[in-house]
């Protein structure tokens, strides 16, 4: 076993940094010692719960997480169709183009989902566009 300090991970689609990231040796390779369903559960709760910009990257992570299609998240934001969500998700590893109205619409999806409440301010800050360019970092 070894344990490596900020660990830049990419598996997701964009880059996170694991504080401590353990790795178990596989033969002649070593792997990520990781419980994937809580890795994704830390990440998807960070970019929740943090007033920063969401990647497209991001974006499609937040959309298959919560299980749903293109046309299926573009409604729960009140969009006619799914083609601003994919233009969004296109935007890859930048930061598209959104409304913050759409945004605030998402953090209220994306808390509801996983049965959480988010502040009045946080919400109004989101809204106001007071958002940061953060990476996003888990401590593992």
């Amino acid at each position: 076993m070894k344990v490596v300090e900020n660990y830049m991970d990419e598996s997701l689609g964009f880059p996170v940094t694991i504080k401590k990231a353990v790795f178990k040796p596989h033969g002649d390779d070593w792997y990520l010692d990781i419980n994937s369903r809580h890795y994704q559960d830390a990440v998807f709760d960070l970019l929740l719960e943090n007033p920063i910009q969401l990647t497209g990257a991001q974006l499609v992570f937040i959309r298959k997480y919560m299980e749903l299609t293109q046309g299926q998240l573009a409604g729960l934001l009140s969009l006619e169709t799914h083609g601003r969500v994919s233009q969004w998700e296109k935007a890859a590893q930048e930061v598209p183009d959104i409304r913050p109205v759409y945004l605030q619409a998402l953090r209220v999806q994306m808390a509801k989902f996983r049965n959480r409440e988010l502040s009045i301010r946080f919400l109004s800050d989101v809204l106001a566009g007071k958002l940061e360019k953060m990476p996003v970092v888990i401590a593992a």
